[in-house]
């Protein structure tokens, strides 16, 4: 026999001549034809809610295939211990009312949203705060996680699907991060994206534990000077675009910018030369390029002075489209397999050598730099401890490498006209 659902439902009365009105109870569901409901409909009016859950537990037991076997009053026998004996919101609810918020909100698999359905929302509500470059970093790794399970509903998503798809990943940190942030607005745990209709009980990516057993250490590490030009040197052969990644590294180096605040730099639109004044001798980061959404000066050296003049002459890029690529490579070739873990690295060097320069003041630096004096005391002062090696920093030039600039042939003019 077919299981039946009766319902209780509160209705009113039409108002009486005196604008009262009176409350039912009607129970009400659908039964096989018979003398009860001739037409396939049960329903009936009761004067209190009590009466009408009677008649409810009536037509149950009456049509509901007979009375509860062993087995099955042994559960609902547990289930109403459960309830009563639970700190949860349910606590003190009857069987029946759990019965009742469970028919009502159950959502099986097939009820849930696909992957791919699913991801597109995310994104149009996250992607009204994110920069550009932050949502290129969310596509990297939600656009091959659709393309991998967006057919499947979100209810379908294990812990471990998830787990296999960051470890198969290149970046399981930052894929884990991403992914986690999806799977919040699907649990509906995300603190800044609310879900008033979350698809699954936890999230996934909470199960997931992170292998931190090659990450870097917390210390500050630099480049050596021989570092420094071995790296230089192959920056220019790689890529083969016109001196290869060689401008992104001299960039780092004299300015301290962040990877990810260089990138913005020269990505953006009205940004790069237009935040350059050489005459000023000041390059100008605003406070959408900075990562600690504050604008900063950095002071142009002479030495990158004469390396932007000569870009800016040669036209050639600043941030290569295969930066990211060129510079792993870069790195794994002259560096230990230690410095190539660390994500700062130019800027590390440059702070470093910033601090013992020109005023040696840590206050300048830092303003600079765009971190604490305290840090810059603490953390970077103690690097070098052969100060010549700082005089050979700052003195890399253009011509350190060959390169003829327009500030070295007006020089070689004026001292051919004094001979």
């Amino acid at each position: 026999m077919k299981a039946i659902n009766p319902t209780v439902t509160e209705h009113q009365y039409p108002p009486a001549k005196d604008g009262t009105q009176t409350k039912y109870y009607l129970t009400k569901c659908r039964l096989p034809v018979c003398e009860e409901a001739p037409t396939g409909v049960y329903q009936k009016k009761h004067a209190t809610l009590a009466a009408a859950e009677q008649d409810r537990f009536r037509l149950i037991r009456l049509f509901g295939g007979g009375t509860l076997s062993k087995e099955e009053f042994r559960d609902a026998e547990a289930a109403v211990y459960r309830l009563k004996g639970t700190d949860a919101p349910a606590g003190g609810r009857t069987l029946c009312q759990a019965v009742d918020f469970y028919i009502t909100n159950y959502l099986g698999p097939d009820a849930t949203p696909l992957v791919s359905k699913a991801v597109e929302t995310f994104k149009n509500l996250k992607f009204k705060t994110l920069r550009p470059d932050s949502k290129e970093e969310y596509n990297r790794y939600l656009t091959p996680f659709v393309k991998t399970f967006g057919l499947l509903t979100v209810r379908q998503i294990t812990s471990n699907l998830v787990t296999e798809f960051i470890d198969g990943h290149n970046s399981p940190k930052q894929c884990h991060k991403i992914l986690h942030s999806f799977l919040a607005y699907c649990s509906g745990t995300s603190k800044k994206l609310k879900n008033e209709t979350p698809w699954l009980v936890r999230n996934p990516a909470d199960f997931y534990v992170l292998d931190t057993s090659d990450e870097e250490e917390t210390e500050i590490v630099i480049l050596g000077i021989e570092e420094v030009l071995n790296c230089l040197v192959v920056a220019m052969a790689v890529g083969g675009d016109l001196l290869g990644d060689l401008p992104f590294w001299v960039w780092c180096l004299f300015t301290g910018m962040r990877p990810m605040e260089a990138k913005r730099f020269w990505t953006k639109e009205g940004m790069g030369w237009n935040r350059i004044s050489l005459e000023a001798g000041e390059i100008r980061v605003p406070a959408s390029v900075s990562k600690v959404r504050e604008p900063r000066t950095i002071l142009i050296r002479p030495n990158l002075r004469a390396w932007l003049i000569l870009f800016k002459e040669l036209d050639v890029k600043m941030y290569p489209t295969k930066h990211r690529l060129l510079f792993r490579e870069i790195r794994n070739t002259i560096l230990s397999p230690e410095k190539c873990k660390v994500r700062d690295l130019l800027r590390h060097t440059y702070i470093s050598n910033r601090v013992h320069a020109f005023d040696k003041s840590f206050a300048t630096t830092s303003i600079e730099a765009g971190n604490s004096e305290e840090i810059c005391k603490k953390s970077y002062f103690r690097m070098i401890t052969n100060l010549s090696e700082v005089k050979v920093f700052w003195g890399i030039r253009p011509e350190t490498f060959g390169f003829v600039t327009p500030e070295y042939r007006a020089s070689a003019a004026v001292e051919t006209e004094a001979q």
